[in-house]
């Protein structure tokens, strides 16, 4: 894709909108981001600069619509939520909001916005599409999750690195960051995912970003079949970088490549996630949960 200016930085703070009727998006936000984690769970880690601290293992929210399970998760230690407008049309947003709004300030949580049809990005007229698009799904999720700001907002399922760095997208993150909408701003990747974060280390533009990481170093989605690989030491080294940059890393697909044996366990699931949270460019992961069963299962290999 041609990376091509379509509106400067100035142009865009000037005259991109967010100042939806009874939500008063566009405005400057002195904001103190209140939990720091410390109080409930001592092992906490620290996502990068953004300063957050996250429990080891956090509560990828996709897989379930029941709050009771959300605010289990919460009880149990859990501090990290994984969401995203796509997620069940939006109702995987509301169901969090609804189990977590009376402890907004203890939790951290991330959501995604998706890019339709990036290629509108080259053209002025299209590319102002663009931007309406990213600014009323930041204003669903707020409205959804019940909040006036993400913890963390991430740009869905990234592959491009000319979308990745596209001027328009960065001048838009910049501003919700700016603003106070979002603490932190960064991107998830299933695939491409050593290029994308090497990208990152170079430019050092976004805080955090999401991306596959487990012991086999490929996985097949539990859903849709869908099936991708990586080059494991290529992958580390950039997330090694990526650390010393400061720079915050969630995993996710952590058991998506099998059980994983360990001198006290044989080939478990369990093996698989301590695996990946030994890892200390790893500052949480996100596993998706559903059921309680689950839930428990995560929580001793948190605790362990």
């Amino acid at each position: 894709m041609n990376q091509k200016k379509i509106i400067s930085r100035s142009e865009f703070l000037k005259k991109a909108a967010l100042t939806v009727s009874g939500i008063g998006l566009w405005r400057n936000t002195n904001r103190v981001y209140g939990f720091s984690g410390t109080e409930r769970n001592p092992e906490h880690r620290t996502l990068g600069r953004t300063g957050l601290k996250v429990a080891p293992i956090g509560m990828g929210a996709t897989r379930t619509l029941n709050s009771n399970l959300m605010r289990a998760a919460y009880d149990q230690g859990m501090n990290f939520f994984d969401t995203g407008r796509s997620y069940s049309n939006g109702n995987n947003e509301i169901m969090l909001g609804n189990a977590l709004k009376d402890v907004r300030d203890k939790v951290i949580i991330q959501s995604k916005l998706k890019i339709q049809h990036p290629e509108r990005l080259t053209n002025r007229d299209t590319a102002k599409e663009v931007i309406k698009e990213m600014e009323d799904s930041v204003v669903e999720s707020l409205k959804a999750l019940q909040t006036d700001y993400v913890d963390i907002m991430l740009i869905h399922g990234m592959t491009d690195l000319n979308v990745m760095n596209h001027e328009v997208v960065l001048t838009f993150l910049q501003a919700i960051k700016d603003r106070g909408i979002t603490r932190a701003i960064g991107f998830s990747s299933h695939a491409n995912m050593a290029e994308l974060i090497r990208s990152n280390n170079e430019s050092k533009f976004y805080d955090t970003f999401m991306c596959a990481f487990n012991h086999k170093g490929a996985y097949v989605h539990s859903r849709n079949n869908r099936h991708h690989s990586w080059k494991q030491e290529t992958l580390i080294r950039e997330l090694h970088q990526a650390k010393a940059n400061n720079i915050g890393c969630v995993a996710m697909k952590t058991t998506s490549g099998g059980p994983f044996p360990s001198e006290s366990e044989n080939g478990t699931f369990k093996a698989a996630l301590k695996w990946v949270i030994q890892h200390d460019f790893v500052s949480t992961v996100a596993v998706a949960i559903a059921s309680f069963q689950q839930l428990d299962e995560n929580v001793q290999a948190m605790k362990s």
